[in-house]
């Protein structure tokens, strides 16, 4: 790994570098093979962990990456097959109903790690402690940017079209997220900014820092209206 892939100066101690395969292009990323690699700052890996919430009594900084992609399925490797196997769609109505456009906008997922509605599962947090979030964007449009928000989980986040990450206190998990990724209150810093909400473009990825300091559960979504609503939404608890 090379000094410049690393943490700069005023970046936190570790940052995530999206990877994918380009043997097909789209069509592999549409299938899954898609990911990040989190690199640290010298002296910082032992300091980390992946697995949250971290063990009691340790002073490890809990760290999270969160994925949002539009999946457009109908350009996945698995498209004939989880047709004919998940649908009353015969072989013979294949093709046919391929190219019907409601089957293919039914085909594109607006998802965070894959998951859609709120059902993402494992994202706890520690009261207490800091949290290092890793925000990547992946997107089939160009433009395409998700404003991201995040509830009142934790304060101070550090580190055309978008996805926007947000987070907000909502009573029950009703609404699917979409465009923006929001934290409700000042989540983290991105170098030396403080904010609840960030826009990361398609392909870009965003390392910010969380002080996690309010127990409760928290939505994290993409503040793009129609993300959200078709999916892009989940959830995460700070105990």
């Amino acid at each position: 790994m090379i000094e410049r892939s690393g943490p700069g100066p005023l970046d936190p101690s570790s940052l995530a570098w999206t990877y994918h395969s380009d043997a097909a292009g789209a069509q592999d990323i549409y299938s899954g093979l898609v990911g990040a690699t989190i690199v640290y700052r010298p002296g910082e890996l032992d300091k980390h962990t992946l697995e949250i919430p971290a063990p009691p009594g340790s002073n490890l900084i809990e760290e999270v990456l969160t994925l949002f992609l539009i999946f457009d399925e109908n350009q996945s490797y698995y498209i004939d097959q989880n047709t004919l196997n998940k649908t009353n769609i015969t072989l013979g109505q294949l093709q046919v109903n391929r190219a019907d456009q409601g089957f293919q906008q039914s085909n594109m997922k607006h998802s965070i790690n894959g998951r859609m509605f709120g059902n993402l599962f494992g994202l706890n947090f520690t009261a207490g402690k800091d949290a290092r979030w890793h925000v990547v964007c992946q997107s089939h449009i160009s433009r395409n940017v998700h404003e991201l928000t995040q509830t009142l989980g934790g304060s101070g986040q550090r580190g055309q079209r978008a996805h926007t990450s947000l987070a907000r206190e909502y009573p029950a998990l009703g609404a699917a997220a979409s465009g923006c990724c929001e934290w409700s209150t000042p989540v983290g810093n991105v170098s030396t900014l403080t904010s609840d909400q960030i826009s990361v473009l398609s392909a870009q990825t965003k390392s910010l820092t969380m002080v996690v300091d309010n127990p409760g559960t928290w939505v994290h979504h993409c503040q793009v209206v129609n993300h959200r609503d078709m999916g892009m939404i989940s959830k995460y608890t700070v105990a």
